[in-house]
């Protein structure tokens, strides 16, 4: 089998065409966060061709837990003007095509979808993050005075490599409690815990400990993984008495 035929065969997995109720849909190979395939809607005949994400990306943004993807709604319009599309009604759209712009119509749509899914996503991320961070710290003052609490701090591991973190205590005139909040995504957990972990094997006598929202929704796996490189890992919703018995 040559090079090209190894490449198409590689390819096929990523890419199908069905036909649906209103025309044709396309899986293609770009791909929202959680790993579905976009696909877009091919609609039309005699060489005039409308392709639509009808309303993929609202839909994903509905399952990631948006509870209202409308109000996103003008930065999908920004994104779809960029790329010469309209959004209207929650879905991308690309008219009056002909056949040979069909291959390039189906990317931009999807892509387009693909790109305003992540961005949304990405912005309540970082919302969510801020507000598990302020109230980590408001409880922490209840617990330590405020003198012995920096905010983002940066610290070295063994690797040399510097790191921030969220909160550090000053326990003693040697020994630090680090403080880190954690969303449950897996590429949040990778990088807290090589954090952690470097950070340990330089410090092993500073305490590390995670702050975490409804840990029962979180896996066991991912858990077990976090406790190997800190002393404990707590629920805001539960609150964070447990660092007053151990540190205060």
């Amino acid at each position: 089998m040559n090079t090209e035929s190894l490449i198409r065969n590689a390819l096929a997995p990523f890419s199908s065409v069905m036909r649906s109720d209103v025309g044709f849909t396309v899986a293609t190979q770009c791909l929202y966060p959680d790993g579905d395939a976009v696909a877009v809607t091919v609609v039309g005949d005699a060489g005039r061709y409308r392709i639509t994400d009808h309303g993929a990306g609202y839909a994903a943004l509905q399952a990631a837990g948006v509870d209202d993807p409308k109000t996103y709604s003008r930065r999908a319009s920004r994104l779809a003007e960029e790329r010469g599309l309209t959004f209207s009604v929650g879905q991308f759209q690309l008219d009056d095509i002909d056949a040979s712009q069909l291959g390039a119509g189906i990317l931009i749509v999807a892509n387009a979808s693909q790109v305003w899914v992540q961005d949304v996503l990405n912005d309540v991320t970082r919302r969510v993050e801020r507000d598990l961070r302020e109230r980590v710290f408001d409880y922490t003052k209840t617990i330590f005075s405020a003198d012995r609490i920096a905010r983002d701090m940066a610290l070295s591991g063994e690797s040399t490599k510097s790191y921030q973190v969220s909160q550090v205590v000053r326990l003693g005139s040697d020994r630090l409690l680090l403080i880190e909040t954690l969303n449950n995504h897996q590429n949040a957990i990778a990088a807290q815990y090589l954090k952690f972990n470097d950070i340990g094997r330089a410090h092993s006598d500073w305490a590390r400990e995670f702050v975490v929202e409804r840990r029962n929704d979180w896996k066991a796996e991912d858990l077990n993984v976090l406790g190997e490189v800190s002393d404990g890992i707590l629920d805001i919703e539960t609150g964070l008495e447990p660092l007053r018995a151990r540190y205060a």
